[in-house]
C-alpha cells in the first residue's frame, strides 16, 4: 500500500521492478524513485521497470544512474522529463503510453549519451515534432527508434536548419500526421536503413528527398495507407541501389 522506500537503502541493487502499483500516488512514487536515484546503489543499478503506474514526472536525480542499461517507464502519466545527461548511456529506453510532448536536452544538446542505444521507444504520446536529440554524425548506429502513434508532423529544427539528423537502423513514425515525406532526412545526411511511415496522410514526396549523402543506404520503405499519387524523379535505382523492400499499398 506504500512505496517500499527501504529498497532505496540497499547497497548492491542491480535490478528493480516496481511495475503495476497503481495504488501508489504520483507524489509517493516520485519520492521513492528519487530516493533510489540518490541512494547507495545509484551507480550500480542497471535495470529499472516502473511500468503501469501513476508517475507524472521523472526525478532530475535520474542523472545519477550512470550504469542504467534498461529503463522502462511505459504506461504511466508522465508529462515532465529532465535530461539524463552525458554520463548516462542506456541501451534500451521505453516511454510508451505517456503524455510527453517533448524530450529536453541539456546545455550540450544531449538528452543522454546515445553511443549504446539499441532501442528508443516513445509510442502513444503527444509529440507534435520529432525531437532533435539524435545526430547523423554519431559514430554509433542506433538499432530502433519508434515514435509511432503520436501527433508528429515534422522535425524539431527542420525549418531553421538546426535539425542534426539521424544515424538509425530502423525509424518508425507510423500513424502520425505527416503530409509530406520528411526531406530533411536527406538534406541532413541522415543514415536510416528502414523507414516506416505507415498510416500518415502523406500525399507528396518532395524532390531531393532521396538525394542525400547516405540515401543510398536505405533498404526498406513502408508507405502503406497514405495518399500518394506519384513518386519523385529521384526515386531511382541510382539513388536507392540497395532498396529491396517497398510497400505503397
Amino acid at each position: 500500500t506504500r512505496f517500499p522506500v527501504e529498497i532505496a537503502q540497499m547497497p548492491e541493487l542491480v535490478s528493480v521492478n516496481i511495475s503495476n502499483n497503481a495504488q501508489w500516488s504520483a507524489e509517493e512514487l516520485y519520492k521513492g524513485l528519487d530516493a533510489i536515484a540518490n541512494g547507495p546503489s545509484k551507480e550500480k543499478l542497471q535495470i529499472l521497470y516502473a511500468t503501469n503506474n501513476k508517475l507524472r514526472e521523472i526525478p532530475e536525480s535520474f542523472s545519477n544512474l550512470k550504469k542504467i542499461g534498461l529503463l522502462d517507464l511505459s504506461r504511466n502519466q508522465i508529462e515532465t522529463l529532465h535530461p539524463l545527461g552525458k554520463e548516462v548511456a542506456p541501451v534500451k529506453l521505453y516511454f510508451d503510453n505517456n503524455k510527453l510532448t517533448s524530450l529536453p536536452a541539456d546545455g550540450n544538446g544531449l538528452f543522454c549519451t546515445m553511443d549504446d542505444i539499441e532501442t528508443f521507444s516513445a509510442t502513444y504520446n503527444k509529440f507534435t515534432k520529432f525531437p532533435n536529440i539524435f545526430s547523423a554524425k554519431s559514430k554509433f548506429t542506433i538499432g530502433e527508434v519508434d515514435f509511432s502513434y503520436n501527433e508528429i508532423d515534422g522535425f524539431e529544427g527542420e525549418e531553421d536548419g538546426t535539425f542534426r539528423g539521424l544515424n538509425i537502423e530502423q525509424l518508425s513514425l507510423a500513424a502520425n500526421k505527416f503530409t509530406k515525406f520528411p526531406k530533411c532526412l536527406g538534406t541532413t545526411g541522415s543514415l536510416v536503413a528502414y523507414i516506416i511511415l505507415r498510416g500518415n496522410m502523406i500525399d507528396e514526396i518532395p524532390e531531393g528527398s532521396f538525394s542525400g549523402k547516405y540515401s543510398t543506404s536505405m533498404t526498406s520503405l513502408d508507405l502503406t495507407y497514405n495518399k500518394l499519387s506519384k513518386l519523385p524523379k529521384d526515386f531511382t535505382a541510382e539513388q536507392l541501389p540497395y532498396l529491396y523492400g517497398l510497400d505503397i499499398s
